[in-house]
């Protein structure tokens, strides 16, 4: 899951997306700061113990759009770009 998030971190981060994975405990993430005990704890207790599903798509509200098995990055990519505050960036931007 790992390799797949990260085959496809341009597309992450043009989103403004951060992904975490957690494994056996451990937690895997293309966030760059430091990632405390209580931020792992608290991830685990507020969204994935809750839900019973080990795929999330949480928005910038820090509501739950989806709740899945497996991941499906295309499946959320459009599901991100349908989003009305991901169409006020897309309109916003400058194209080439």
């Amino acid at each position: 899951m790992v390799g797949e998030l990260e085959a496809r971190r341009a597309e992450m981060d043009e989103r403004q997306l951060l992904w975490f994975c957690v494994v056996s405990g451990e937690i895997d993430t293309n966030y760059r700061g430091e990632i405390g005990d209580s931020l792992l704890g608290q991830l685990k207790q507020d969204y994935f113990e809750k839900s019973g599903f080990p795929v999330l798509l949480i928005g910038k509200d820090g509501g739950i759009k989806s709740r899945d098995q497996t991941l499906d990055i295309d499946r959320y990519l459009i599901q991100i770009d349908s989003m009305p505050m991901r169409q006020s960036e897309m309109n916003s931007s400058p194209t080439d």
